[in-house]
């Protein structure tokens, strides 16, 4: 009984990704809301980390729109650098790009997945390095340069529009994949923080550790992607549920009702 909302016309596969994450996470997440389901804290990765503002109510939530100017047709320019996803730890990856000139870790996902971000002859000279350490390489279908030092030429243009930006107190803890903290009370601290998010790593990894010692063990994903599984391989056998409001592999309310069995059974009201 719902209408996802429309993604305009014209946009860049950037601009239309982006638009499209938000706008999943935010339906699945008022479904969630219907159903019963409220987050004690809430965190993202990457983009996700932006649709995390909604469930917070940092921003609100008929401040949708205007939160999404920076993703209007020519709002910003991005470098032209590639993404290598691979089949080992940050750490691992680090050291195998070591001495390549533009080339950074810029996700640290969980144990054994990172991903690494540079100009398109680095990411080359990466996958030869990685095969030679047999670790499985695969370049990503997207270039953006967020989460790397490649980004940061770029993102002074976004600055008016994250001021534009209305923002109010969480009303929910609201942890940051940048510093793996929760966020900052001050609303210039938050926009500061948001600009970070775009230059430095995406630390989830490190971010699924501190949300299990604080006690989390149920994570719910209200959008698409990889996120139980990176959860599952970060925490390997400790007790803890990794589950998806949404996978094509059960459909829209198969997931949901596959999502309501397992919190039930873990005993969430």
């Amino acid at each position: 009984g719902r209408v996802a909302p429309e993604v305009p016309e014209g946009l860049r596969a950037l601009e239309t990704h982006g638009r499209q994450i938000l706008s999943a996470g935010r339906l699945l997440d008022d479904v969630l809301g219907d159903l019963g389901v409220r987050p004690d804290d809430i965190g993202g990765h990457s983009m996700g980390e932006w649709t995390a503002w909604y469930p917070a109510e940092l921003i609100p939530r008929d401040g949708a729109e205007g939160f999404l100017d920076f993703l209007k047709p020519g709002a910003f320019e991005v470098p032209d650098v590639a993404y290598l996803a691979l089949g080992c730890g940050a750490d691992v990856a680090a050291e195998a790009i070591d001495g390549l000139d533009g080339v950074a870790v810029s996700h640290d996902n969980c144990t054994h997945q990172s991903v690494v971000c540079g100009p398109v002859a680095g990411i080359e000279r990466a996958k030869a390095r990685f095969a030679e350490r047999k670790v499985l390489a695969q370049e990503l279908p997207f270039r953006s340069g967020f989460h790397s030092p490649a980004f940061e030429p770029y993102v002074g243009r976004l600055v008016p529009v994250w001021e534009r930006i209305p923002l109010e107190r969480a009303t929910t803890r609201l942890w940051s994949a940048t510093s793996c903290a929760p966020y900052p009370t001050d609303h210039d601290a938050i926009r500061e923080l948001a600009i970070q998010h775009l230059v430095e790593p995406v630390r989830f990894r490190e971010l699924t550790e501190r949300l299990y010692a604080e006690g989390v063990r149920a994570f719910v994903q209200p959008g698409v992607g990889s996120l139980p599984a990176f959860v599952a391989d970060t925490l390997g056998k400790r007790p803890h549920l990794a589950a998806s409001a949404y996978t094509p592999k059960h459909g829209g309310l198969g997931s949901l009702a596959r999502l309501a069995a397992g919190l039930w059974v873990e005993g969430v009201d």
